[in-house]
């Protein structure tokens, strides 16, 4: 147990220290998200952390409960690992990654996804222009095949055009949601297999 809690605590150190940046997906299995946020407060940002952890209210959506402000944290310290930066650098589509990722991830909790954007946007992370509730983003329209299979980034531009070109010959025959997920799954598949293997090698 001593063993395994020191790795988890080095895993963390050189998480929190950006020298790597594991996948949502593999963050949300690790299941070390109030690891990760006690860290990113210690060091990555703590004015930013103490700033998000003060905020009871937030918009039209009425206070945050007391018990919801830790899972707020923590799905901050999870972006943060994820992508890199300060609170600040935060932007919306990794916000609404979030939940998305953690659909495909058995056993994930999701609690507290709503109120973390809602805070974050009083915070100013996102700017006046952004809408109040998170729900408000996730009914403003439905991605194309493209659009799901681009939030990946990924490098290997036949590959994007192979997926996106599979995704809308399985569309007529699935509901938007299942779609979704097939998109999510494959994205990330291939993000992680562009991570481990040199680009040029990914793309032959």
């Amino acid at each position: 147990m001593r063993r395994a809690g020191a790795l988890t605590a080095a895993l963390v150190a050189v998480i929190v220290g950006d020298v790597v940046r594991p996948s949502l997906a593999w963050l949300i299995a690790a299941r070390c998200d109030a690891e990760l946020a006690r860290a990113m407060a210690a060091s990555r940002d703590p004015q930013g952390f103490a700033r998000l952890g003060d905020l009871r209210e937030a918009g039209p959506g009425g206070p945050v409960a007391k018990t919801v402000r830790p899972h707020v944290l923590r799905r901050a310290a999870v972006i943060l690992a994820a992508k890199g930066g300060m609170l600040a650098d935060i932007a919306v589509g990794d916000v609404l990654e979030l939940p998305g990722t953690e659909a495909g991830v058995p056993g994930a909790a999701r609690a507290g996804a709503a109120a973390c954007y809602r805070l974050l946007r009083q915070l100013g992370t996102f700017g006046p222009a952004a809408p109040g509730r998170l729900r408000e983003l996730r009914t403003a329209g439905q991605r194309t095949p493209k659009e799901m299979t681009g939030r990946h980034n990924l490098t290997c531009r036949p590959i994007r055009d192979l997926l996106a070109g599979y995704l809308r010959e399985r569309q007529p025959g699935m509901d938007y949601g299942s779609l979704e997920q097939l998109a999510r799954r494959l994205g990330l598949f291939w993000a992680d297999l562009e991570a481990a293997i040199p680009a040029s090698t990914a793309c032959t």
